[in-house]
């Protein structure tokens, strides 16, 4: 098994169908269709659900392997052909497309002669006998590599159902004679209506009609092999007639209750397509009184109403990931270690981060859940970041939710940033996980979350427990000094210690002096406009801070705080000025030092910068 397969296979939504599916096996009303002996066969027990997305994932629950005869199912495919070979103008002219109350073999005809529309019997027998043989290919290895087409592999005849239906097939015959009469058939009326038969008792699974079903909802692509199958054109006016007649008689209350433009055989089967996004199949041979399967209506009727896919939308969204990249990529504000930053760039692909866009419908949130999953067995840590996002509806929280739970029993850790806007649903997740056992952590921002991921990738490597103390030749700013520099500027140093929570430097404080951290940790915070304060930086042990202030020769702008106890040295100006005439080559080190502390700040602002774009 593939990685992508083994990430569908465990997907929140995989599960989803497996629960909806269980919940609806207990439905047994409706009976099996038994004017065609063969299908009569069919098991009441049968049942399989399986959704197809444009991209190529294939979610299934049940008995979706189970082979069946694709009955009506074909008829909007075959319409589908004969729009292609002749033009929507000579089709039309012979089929119409008004949907009709009456049952699916009715024998009736418009004024004009023309069956109502495409999807029942009389309008797909017609359609049937305007596809003709081109080449060395019969009329019907058309239609037989059409279908094969849309599936993505090859399809056959079940040669049992084919001789069952045509013994049988009395009024599909007086329907063609009818047409004949009325000058609508195209061909020998028996001929047709023979070729209809086997057209009608081509084997596929359940499978198999969603990747039939995603085909049209991606405009004609199959989304398995990537071939087109249909024209864009041609997929648009048969996705038209599937709205509004696939059904039947009830096709109005289909559309109202579903919303998407579906087809159902008496097979027991019901497709359905969301344009730009997926195609569901539904197997289940116990039909009402339409011919519709039972329970193939209501798993549509759930899924379109707990994963909101009814056609009528105000708009189609975007890729929902607007970016993908992992700790290795990109830094927190906070300033690491050469040690820690070589262990960031080794380590942090096992970290990684989605910032996510828009509204997050089903089919946003399905895109999410594949690509984590897809990608699980190499990580560690993922983030959800929903600054950017447009609103969390109840379906996201759900499957945000399981796809943590999915996440944690492979031992990766999950967070949600950018929460700020959406703090009710990032509550609710957390709920969620709760009542499953299992946790999420939430940010308000995303370096908050990127710090988060960074610290798990360190403390993953052993690295992340930051040195208590570090003694002052260690420190950075004095690195490449030798004994005697170092013995000099020792003496030019003041040791300062403050308390967790001290205020080490104040905006307005003078410029005059540089810090040398040896044990702790503090904050730097810039004060926004609005007063909230936004953290800059976290200084541990071998950093230094109150040195762009030092260089400007003004006063600090910032607030540098003790988040624990904190041990530090004082370098006045006026002592490295003295170094001038003491010892010329420790100056210019000191100030070099200097220098590399600056640029790694300055490349930390460039990070902020990237995450705000």
């Amino acid at each position: 098994m593939s990685a992508q397969e083994h990430g569908l296979d465990s997907s929140p939504f995989r599960q989803y169908l497996e629960a909806l599916r269980e919940e609806l096996a207990a439905v047994t009303a409706g009976s099996v269709a038994d004017y065609i002996p063969e299908l009569a066969r069919a098991s009441p027990a049968t049942f399989g659900i399986a959704v197809a997305t444009v991209s190529g994932a294939v979610y299934e629950a049940g008995d979706t392997r189970t082979p069946f005869t694709i009955q009506s199912i074909s008829k909007p495919l075959t319409f589908g052909l004969a729009l292609e070979d002749l033009g929507e103008r000579a089709v039309r002219a012979r089929i119409g497309v008004e949907p009709t109350g009456e049952a699916f073999n009715s024998i009736t005809l418009d004024a004009a002669g023309r069956p109502l529309n495409p999807m029942v019997n009389a309008g797909a027998i017609t359609a049937t006998s305007l596809v003709k043989g081109k080449g060395n290919r019969s009329a019907f290895q058309r239609i037989l590599d059409l279908y094969s087409a849309y599936a993505g592999r090859p399809l056959a005849v079940d040669e049992a159902t084919a001789r069952s239906e045509s013994r049988t097939g009395y009024r599909n015959r007086a329907i063609a004679n009818l047409l004949a009469g009325a000058g609508t058939l195209s061909g020998d009326p028996a001929d047709v209506v023979e070729r209809y038969f086997r057209q009608c008792a081509v084997r596929l699974d359940c499978r198999d009609a969603a990747i039939v079903a995603a085909t049209l909802a991606g405009g004609g692509i199959n989304p398995v092999t990537r071939k087109s199958v249909a024209g864009v054109e041609t997929v648009k006016r048969v996705l038209v007639v599937m709205a509004t007649c696939g059904m039947y008689d009830g096709a109005g209350e289909w559309m109202y209750t579903v919303g998407l433009p579906a087809k159902s055989g008496v097979s027991g089967t019901i497709v359905a397509v969301l344009p730009g996004s997926l195609g569901i199949a539904v197997h289940s041979p116990l039909l009402d009184g339409h011919g519709n399967s039972v329970r193939g209506i209501r798993a549509c009727r759930r899924l379109a109403g707990d994963l909101d896919l009814h056609l009528i939308r105000v708009d189609a969204p975007p890729n929902p990931v607007r970016s993908s990249f992992t700790a290795a990529d990109r830094r927190s504000k906070r300033v690491r270690s050469e040690r820690e930053l070589a262990v960031l760039e080794r380590d942090g692909k096992r970290a990684r981060v989605l910032e996510l866009q828009n509204e997050l419908s089903f089919p946003a949130v399905e895109v999410v859940m594949r690509e984590v999953l897809d990608e699980a067995h190499d990580l560690a840590e993922v983030v959800l970041d929903l600054r950017r996002v447009d609103s969390v509806p109840k379906t996201a929280i759900r499957f945000l939710a399981e796809l943590a739970v999915a996440l944690a029993t492979r031992g990766i850790a999950t967070a949600l940033s950018g929460t700020r806007a959406h703090a009710e649903a990032a509550r609710a997740v957390a709920r969620r996980l709760r009542t499953a056992g299992a946790a999420i952590d939430v940010f308000g921002d995303l370096d908050a979350a990127l710090e988060w991921c960074e610290d798990r990738v360190l403390a993953a490597a052993s690295a992340a427990e930051e040195p208590r103390r570090i003694a002052l030749p260690d420190h950075n700013l004095l690195a490449g000094l030798d004994e005697p520099d170092v013995a000099l500027v020792r003496r030019l140093l003041q040791r300062r210690r403050f308390p967790a929570g001290a205020e080490v430097l104040r905006p307005g404080d003078p410029g005059d002096a540089v810090y040398l951290v040896t044990r702790g940790r503090l904050s730097v915070i810039a004060q926004r406009p609005d007063g909230a304060e936004t953290m800059v930086a976290t200084l541990v042990p071998g950093m230094v801070f109150g040195e762009l202030a030092f260089i400007d020769r003004r006063p600090h702008r910032g607030l540098v705080r003790a988040d624990t106890a904190v041990e530090c040295y004082v370098l006045r100006r006026d002592a490295v000025d003295g170094l001038r005439e003491a010892s010329p080559d420790a100056q210019v080190t000191l100030l070099l030092n200097l220098a590399r502390q600056l640029a790694a700040r300055a490349d930390a602002m460039r990070n902020e910068l990237a995450l705000r774009t």
